[in-house]
């Protein structure tokens, strides 16, 4: 299947042979790869196998950038930007109920 072949509304992150995500068609988080074989298909950033949610968790317990990016010497300042996108729309495509 294509990344035109899909009649998913705009939303539905769609993934290639590579992994990269898409949404309705475009290359939206390009830095982001999803692959059932990598991770147990978590997302990651490509090219590695750091998951976003690391990436995450490492901010939430108050990480700086520097202390990210010392410890990933594969990632980018970029990546960082893109993991956090990536959960912000995540994050925006689920209702949560808070108790």
């Amino acid at each position: 299947m294509g990344l035109n072949d899909s009649n998913q509304p705009p939303t539905y992150a769609n993934r290639n042979t590579l992994g990269d995500c898409y949404i309705g068609g475009m290359a939206r988080f390009d830095r982001i790869s999803i692959n059932p074989a990598i991770m147990r298909g978590m997302a990651c950033i490509r090219g590695t196998r750091v998951p976003v949610a690391t990436i995450l968790g490492m901010l939430a317990k108050g990480h700086s950038r520097e202390r990210i990016l010392d410890g990933y010497q594969d990632l980018k300042p970029e990546d960082i930007d893109a993991a956090l996108e990536y959960a912000s729309w995540r994050m925006s495509e689920r209702t949560h109920q808070l108790t």
